[in-house]
């Protein structure tokens, strides 16, 4: 899935919010906690919506241009394998910054069914939420 929005802002600022894994909990209303990891890019620790349980797993950075693009990779052992890349394209006049995100899973067994259909949508309505939140908080400070 991807989402995309336009930043008023340069590249450089928002890649630097995005390379520290810590900040991304601050663009979701879905209890996450990102830590950074030595020796992986951060280690992700999300409360399952039923039940009182949490998932984690360990994702390493795969590619980082500074300014330009970040894309993450679950290591294996990942209870829904999955990566991101967050790419940013500056405007012509520089001052404003087009960015892309893009997600994939891979669940496993009877998950997968589960995921092409309610959840895939509602995937997609959290991550256009997430990039209006990252728009919102960039623009402010």
């Amino acid at each position: 899935m991807v989402a995309d929005c336009l930043v008023r802002k340069p590249a450089a600022g928002l890649y630097a919010f995005c390379r520290r894994p810590e900040n991304l909990p601050r663009l979701t209303d879905h209890p996450v906690e990102i830590a950074a990891v030595p020796g992986h890019a951060a280690r992700w620790t999300v409360r399952v919506p039923f039940g009182d349980r949490q998932i984690e797993w360990d994702t390493a950075l795969i590619n980082d241009e500074p300014g330009t693009l970040i894309a993450w990779q679950s290591l294996p052992g990942a209870p829904v394998p999955n990566a991101w890349t967050v790419r940013f394209e500056p405007t012509f006049s520089g001052a404003s910054t087009k960015v892309t995100v893009q997600l994939e899973f891979d669940p496993p067994g009877k998950l997968a069914t589960m995921f092409n259909g309610l959840l895939a949508k509602k995937t997609q309505q959290q991550l256009t939420e997430a990039l209006g939140r990252f728009r919102a908080l960039m623009e402010a400070t």
